[in-house]
């Protein structure tokens, strides 16, 4: 596998994943519709208050930190599609990992401005849920410069990991892998 299959298949799922996105809309928007206005505001306090333990958890990592945790990540997920890795494929993880760039701070900050924008919406005036809809279809389209540069490359890094990693697998590996992707293709289908 190459870096475009897997930025192919990458973006495949993106394409599901924005389907599903909109169809979900609709059911949110319905219950939306329901809820009182103290619902409403127990449910922005929530997302505030989310927001703040990810502040809390996330920027106050050194790069050594963030580092290690983006190692972390990648072993355990290469871990739940491949079994355990031998040295040389941690190695090649590790190395990944060091590549990226931090992504915790844009992210962050594009979160929040979604949430100020979101409790406006959520004032419900008439019309609310077609700017909704809007919203979200321009969120998608109006991310800030940095924050699509780094998800770019971080990208790019977890993409050449993958082909790297998926075409030094073992046997073994492989079948690990064929019957996770077993497993998943029932769990869709069902």
């Amino acid at each position: 596998l190459t870096v475009a299959d897997i930025a192919a298949i990458a973006l495949q799922f993106e394409g599901a994943w924005l389907r599903l996105e909109d169809r979900s809309l609709d059911w949110l928007l319905a219950l939306g519709e329901r809820l009182t206005d103290d619902q409403v505001q127990e449910f922005l306090a929530s997302l505030w208050e989310q927001q703040e333990e990810f502040e809390k958890k996330y920027l106050k990592r050194s790069d050594r930190e963030y580092r290690r945790d983006s190692y972390d990540n990648l072993l355990d997920s290469a871990q739940d599609y491949l079994g355990t890795l031998p040295e040389k494929q941690r190695e090649l993880l590790r190395e990944s990992s060091r590549q990226l760039l931090r992504s915790d701070q844009a992210w962050l900050q594009e979160r929040a401005e979604w949430l100020t924008q979101l409790a406006v919406l959520l004032e419900r005036k008439p019309g609310w849920q077609q700017r909704l809809r809007a919203a979200v279809v321009a969120r998608r389209n109006e991310l800030s410069p940095e924050y699509v540069r780094i998800y770019n490359h971080n990208m790019d890094v977890i993409f050449d990991a993958i082909s790297k990693l998926l075409n030094s697998r073992s046997e073994q590996q492989d079948r690990f892998l064929r019957e996770k992707l077993t497993e998943l293709r029932t769990d869709f289908e069902t």
